[in-house]
């Protein structure tokens, strides 16, 4: 085992194909706070002196709690110096090219519905100012907007679209929707909205690209069936980041290093322009693979993604990996009582875990 802190942030990193100008393959890595030892602080900088090829890494995650300002990284304001290490780091992967974004929202709700926008989907400056503040303050390069609450569809388009407006063209807009939705073109199983929908809008198409996440019971069959399953709804491989729990520790539905390997390279074989591979989290990493330090992990996926497959006989590709991600324990036993599985993942996530809450949430209209 390898330390568990990484300063207050969690890391989920990705690699991906940003062929929106050359056919180049990135990565993307983010962070979330493990404890306050500063002694135990598990530095980024491994992903640059280690040659992992990490193109981006997303910091996580910030929750907007009140008006004028009243922000927190996880817990604790972004200017604590529980952050000062990380914050130090973060030019350092910036000078070496890597982009550098924030997270905001996820598992933990509350910082969109009545926060950043109001019922109605309107961006409110009494919560975004401070939200554009601090990463106008810390120079990020980007933002992952990942929207687990009740929005209407009026709350991301006026969102992206003034974020773009403040922040310009080169600035990272992406969004984090569960699997199930890029495969869908109904609601959303958290905002309720259609992404498929979205995308489809002048607003949709100002998000660079989506960190899919493909875990906690989202992905119908296999990692690689789900995934282009998306592709077959429309979104095109640059624009589809296949999100993955690198760590049994870090949410239900891991599926393995060398599986995981071979899912890549059959996707990479099948599309061009595959957009990547994002994990979650960075400070574990690799550790349910027997790896001893987290940039091992995404070393391993960076030569998957970035290898020369120029002279590879597609002939011989596995078609054995139809990797299928383990459903979390409540979801298969509420797919026994006869739900939907992705209705059965959405109540479990929002119950945090509870089977009795959950089937309480499935029985609302």
């Amino acid at each position: 085992m390898y330390n568990t802190s990484l300063a207050p942030f969690a890391a989920a990193f990705a690699f991906l194909n940003t062929a929106f100008s050359l056919p180049v393959t990135d990565l993307i890595p983010s962070l979330v706070t493990r404890n306050r030892d500063e002694d135990n602080y598990l530095s980024l900088l491994p992903l640059l002196n280690r040659d992992t090829g990490i193109t981006h890494v997303i910091l996580a995650a910030m929750h907007i709690n009140g008006p004028n300002g009243n922000i927190t990284l996880n817990d604790d304001s972004p200017d604590s110096g529980v952050f000062d290490q990380t914050w130090a780091e973060v030019p350092t992967l910036q000078e070496a090219g890597v982009k550098v974004m924030m997270m905001v929202g996820g598992y933990a709700q509350g910082s969109y519905d009545g926060r950043l926008c109001s019922k109605a989907g309107d961006v409110q400056d009494e919560y975004y100012l401070g939200l554009q503040s601090i990463l106008k303050s810390y120079n990020l390069d980007g933002i992952d907007l990942d929207i687990e609450e009740v929005v209407p569809m009026a709350c991301p388009k006026n969102l992206v679209k003034r974020i773009r407006q403040d922040f310009g063209e080169d600035f990272i807009i992406t969004m984090a929707p569960v699997a199930s939705d890029l495969t869908s073109t109904g609601r959303s199983a958290f905002g309720r909205f259609s992404y498929s929908a979205f995308d489809a809008s002048q607003a949709g198409q100002i998000v660079n690209w989506y960190n899919g996440q493909y875990y906690s019971g989202f992905v119908r069959g296999s990692l690689e069936e789900s995934y282009e399953a998306a592709i077959s709804n429309g979104y095109s491989p640059e624009r589809v980041v296949m999100g993955l729990v690198n760590s049994r520790n870090d949410g239900s539905g891991f599926v393995g290093l060398d599986e995981v390997l071979e899912t890549v390279e059959n996707l990479r074989d099948e599309y061009r322009h595959f957009g990547g591979v994002d994990g979650w989290e960075y400070y574990d990493a690799g550790s349910s693979d027997g790896l001893a330090r987290p940039w091992m992990w995404t070393k391993r996926i960076g030569k998957a993604l970035f290898a020369d497959y120029s002279k590879r006989d597609i002939t011989r590709r596995s078609r054995h990996p139809h990797h299928t991600p383990t459903l979390p324990a409540g979801v298969a036993k509420l797919m026994k009582e006869g739900h939907d599985q992705i209705a059965a993942a959405r109540a479990i996530r929002l119950a945090k875990g509870d089977e009795e809450a959950a089937r309480k949430i499935l029985a609302q209209p």
